[in-house]
């Protein structure tokens, strides 16, 4: 991922639904459409944006700045933190305290770990490749952050998702994946995807899997850009971009269950 370019960017805190340009003058239910309440001008081409549980603090990891913005939303302060180099993504554990943030950099690439209260640098992970956005266990105990391609000169590709231990930030596995991307965490708290944009496998697994544990499920045709799990957590459902369809994935058996044709081009997808 090349750098952007220094630009001064803002966190926009409710995104306006529609604009002059493609809606009408004068929308049916125009007193119904949220506003912008807020703005916060934060660090260099924000490539991450997460909120804590409790609604206090919005967080954006931001790559051309090299650091992280922490924003207390009743004050409306905003404190950088730094980070490593070119950080593109962040997961903050479910008590709100702590802050996982992906450094993108060839030759260093780590995790940095921020507490959010104190606004500080706890500790910095050291990975073996880039690393993607990752994602937290419901009991908060564990992080899980991928790393792909290429590691620092002359070490080989790596491919794995690392286990961190939050109360000691110690690596317990490395789970051995196809080229990982960003990991999703189902709404139990213990299963979890991973799927990336340029292939059409997708890995599904659990806090306990080994690592060389992961299932890999192979999707029919195209590249499963995005993925969310059901409300049970039992179904995975997948956005196949090439394709132009929705994969269905039965997280038990760890087959598609069913492929679904959609518009063209499905980059997102959410489940109600």
């Amino acid at each position: 991922m090349g750098r952007l370019g220094a630009q001064r960017l803002a966190v926009v805190l409710a995104v306006v639904a529609a604009s002059a340009f493609f809606a009408p003058a004068t929308p049916v239910h125009a007193t119904d459409l949220p506003t912008i309440t807020a703005r916060y001008t934060v660090g260099d081409n924000p490539a991450g944006l997460a909120v804590t549980p409790d609604g206090v603090r919005i967080v954006t990891a931001n790559s051309d700045s090299d650091n992280a913005s922490i924003i207390n939303r009743a004050s409306g302060a905003v404190t950088a933190v730094p980070t490593q180099d070119n950080p593109i993504g962040l997961v903050i554990t479910p008590d709100g305290g702590k802050a996982y943030v992906s450094n993108y950099n060839f030759t260093r690439p780590s995790a940095t770990v921020i507490d959010l209260p104190g606004a500080a640098v706890l500790q910095t992970t050291e990975l073996l490749s880039r690393p993607f956005k990752g994602a937290v266990s419901g009991d908060g105990s564990l992080v899980f952050i991928p790393s792909a391609d290429n590691g620092p000169p002359p070490s080989p590709p790596v491919n794995e998702i690392a286990k961190i231990q939050t109360s000691t930030g110690n690596v317990l596995a490395r789970l051995q994946v196809n080229r990982p991307g960003c990991v999703i965490a189902a709404p139990d708290g213990v299963t979890f995807l991973t799927c990336r944009g340029i292939q059409n496998l997708v890995g599904l697994f659990t806090t306990t899997t080994a690592a060389g544990d992961v299932r890999t499920v192979s999707l029919p045709g195209g590249a499963a850009v995005s993925a969310a799990f059901s409300p049970d957590s039992a179904t995975v459902y997948v956005s196949n971009m090439a394709s132009n369809a929705v994969n269905v994935i039965n997280v038990a058996s760890g087959t598609v269950t069913s492929t679904t044709v959609v518009g063209s081009v499905p980059i997102a997808i959410v489940v109600s």
